[in-house]
């Protein structure tokens, strides 16, 4: 695999993680349609995906700290979204589902997610798009492999 990186593809890289972020309204935090923050319609889609996490559980998933998952649970709990209870085999952990509130949420926010990235990639070509998709998902694995390998040191 080669090493080197050069200044300018590094800077391009960079530049257009800028954008990607700001067009996914990310830096807004506040998704007004949704009545949401970006971060609750993170941990939403991860309950409906994992099923009875818990609040420890979802903070790795979603690579935020303990306290902060806390804190986005309790948000979730506050709305009606989610609901928690003790865990048959350890009453101490507390097991997180999704409300009937919670679902409709989840399908509101897969709804415009879904009509987001359905607009970009219609204006695009069929190897376009999967250009698009390989290398996101290069990236993305790029990006996980490095952290871990971080976190090992």
């Amino acid at each position: 695999m080669e090493s080197s990186f050069s200044k300018l593809d590094l800077m391009s890289l960079r530049a257009a993680q800028r954008r990607l972020v700001r067009e996914l309204g990310f830096l807004d935090g506040y998704v007004e349609e949704l009545q949401a923050t970006n971060a609750q319609c993170h941990a939403l889609i991860e309950i409906e995906q994992h099923p009875d996490t818990t609040s420890g559980e979802l903070g790795e998933i979603l690579l935020i700290e303990k306290s902060t998952a806390s804190r986005l649970v309790n948000g979730l709990k506050s709305k009606g979204w989610i609901r928690l209870k003790a865990d048959k085999e350890d009453s101490r952990r507390k097991l997180i589902s999704l409300t009937a509130r919670g679902k409709r949420q989840v399908k509101r926010a897969h709804q415009r997610a879904n009509q987001e990235a359905t607009g970009a990639m219609n204006l695009l070509d069929a190897k376009q798009r999967e250009k698009v998709i390989k290398g996101i998902s290069l990236y993305d694995k790029a990006l996980r492999e490095h952290r871990l390998n971080r976190t090992r040191i």
